[in-house]
């Protein structure tokens, strides 16, 4: 059973929408209180009373995108699956993820404030590095099983990651490029795991 939200749950998810719409539209400096409280349908005093400034209006979409990349995590290491076979379905779940509207939408109202704001961006990323993604715990397991050689997983969880972002996630956030085919993203991804795997996997 679906849970029906309240009228001010309603409210707050609205605003933070229409704040995502105009920062990404206009950028973070341009856009006003006024603007996201119009795009909205809410008074301008609704959107104080949920968010006190424009900062913490930002700090939720920000939030909202950290919230959307931990809760999408299900890599759970098995022992007796091949590791490539792993690989290939974490890669695709995290590629449709990067690759959704709302995903991609929100990514490029944050991108733009990190860049235009580097003590925002090292938050964002110290915070994220906290976390740990679901992949780092899963080569984890695959390291303890003695099936992969990996000094730091910190690092080895970027670089497979980076050789994905590389092809499927920058491209379109800064370039507005269409999506590889499925062919194409097929391709991609088991050279990906076949780089990562050349170098890791124990033999």
């Amino acid at each position: 059973m679906v849970k029906k939200l309240k009228l001010t749950d309603l409210k707050r998810k609205a605003i933070i929408k229409a704040a995502a719409f105009e920062f990404h539209q206009s950028g973070y400096e341009a856009t006003s209180m006024d603007c996201i409280a119009k795009t909205a349908n809410v008074s301008k005093r609704t959107v104080y009373n949920h968010f006190p400034s424009k900062q913490v209006l930002f700090d939720a979409i920000f939030d909202e995108l950290l919230q959307i990349v931990f809760k999408n995590e299900f890599p759970v290491y098995d022992a007796n699956r091949p590791l490539k076979e792993q690989l290939y379905a974490i890669a695709r779940h995290e590629i449709k993820m990067m690759l959704s509207k709302k995903f991609m939408n929100l990514a490029k109202v944050v991108t733009s404030e990190l860049i235009r704001t580097p003590t925002t961006a090292n938050t964002f990323w110290e915070d994220v590095h906290r976390k740990k993604r679901a992949t780092f715990f899963w080569m984890k397991d695959a390291i303890a099983d003695g099936r992969l050689a990996i000094e730091s997983t910190d690092i080895a969880t970027r670089q497979l990651g980076g050789l994905l972002k590389e092809f499927i996630f920058w491209p379109q956030l800064l370039g507005g490029q269409q999506a590889p085919s499925e062919a194409e993203l097929d391709k991609i991804v088991n050279s990906a795991i076949d780089m990562f795997l050349n170098y890791y996997e124990v033999k």
